[in-house]
């Protein structure tokens, strides 16, 4: 698949008031497909999202979610989780685009899981206040996985010994019969 995209960045030119200086940064970005060409030919391009930082004092991350040849991954679960271990839950949406807004400066780690996919981890995500932090995550091909039961019995025949035995049936416990025609009968 090959995309055509026009990247739109709102910049400040920071504290200092100057251009191009050490303090500038990135206030926004805007991504809009121009086109987009498969084997079949072309498709119809659709439009994306523009992120945008929230809350005075919170910051966004945005990004989308691809696979190795570029194409979106939709309904990606991505998880967000801060120096605490406190996390925040997203889903990306049918373009892979996903946003976390309203979310506290600070470094963040962040995951990604899909169907088919291997698990995405990327550690050190800073955000801002104000600010908008854009992340690509790409996924790789994952191997199909198999789950096998196995469950063992105890075995009839014991083959880690080469003892013959036998079971021999214990007789009642009795007294001998008397026969009876012995003098000692006659006397009870």
């Amino acid at each position: 698949m090959t995309q055509r995209q026009l990247v739109f960045k709102l910049r400040s030119a920071g504290p200092d008031g100057k251009e191009n200086s050490y303090d500038d940064f990135d206030v926004a970005q805007f991504f809009v497909l121009l086109s987009q060409e498969t084997g079949a030919g072309p498709v119809e391009p659709t439009p994306t999202r523009a992120p945008v930082a929230q809350d005075r004092g919170t910051g966004t991350i945005a990004g989308r979610v691809l696979d190795a040849s570029g194409a979106t991954v939709p309904r990606t679960r991505v998880i967000l989780r801060d120096v605490t271990g406190r996390e925040f839950e997203t889903a990306a949406d049918d373009d892979g685009v996903f946003e976390f807004l309203g979310v506290p400066p600070g470094d963040y780690s962040l995951d990604a899981q899909s169907p088919g996919f291997r698990p995405y981890s990327l550690k050190g995500v800073p955000v801002q206040a104000s600010r908008v932090t854009t992340v690509e995550i790409q996924l790789e091909v994952g191997a199909v996985a198999e789950t096998i039961d196995v469950r063992a019995e105890v075995p009839l025949l014991m083959t880690s010994s080469a003892q013959v035995s036998v079971a021999v049936e214990a007789a009642p416990l009795s007294t001998p019969r008397v026969r009876e025609y012995s003098p000692e009968t006659l006397l009870w």
